[in-house]
């Protein structure tokens, strides 16, 4: 392994004891970063094709577009309308998370 590293140039790091469920979870990464898994392993924010971030409006727009006899009901539009709140939240709250997890480990690379 030492030669690869070297060829590569490249630092040779230990092995370190891991798991199965560590390997499993590696394994689902790998299959989504490679194109062959649809579903990403960790819940991801829901953006636009843009890359921002959409609205509750917008997300409410997009699924009334799809079905829009399914919420013709009021009940069924507010409960459509708290749904997209909630995620328009999570995503707000998962680009934070990258945010801060990039922070994290642009702070250890330095150290």
């Amino acid at each position: 392994m030492a030669e690869i590293c070297a060829e590569l140039g490249v630092q040779n790091w230990p092995v370190l004891p891991a798991g199965v469920g560590w390997a499993e979870g590696g394994e689902v990464c790998l299959r989504w970063l490679l194109g062959r898994q649809d579903r990403p392993p960790l819940p991801t924010p829901e953006r636009l094709a843009d890359g921002s971030l959409p609205s509750p409006e917008e997300l409410m727009e997009r699924e009334i577009a799809a079905r829009p006899w399914a919420f013709e009901e009021p009940e069924r539009r507010l409960e459509l309308h708290r749904r997209a709140e909630r995620e328009a939240r999570r995503s707000r709250q998962l680009v934070d998370l990258i945010a801060r997890t990039k922070a994290s480990l642009a702070s250890c690379q330095r150290s």
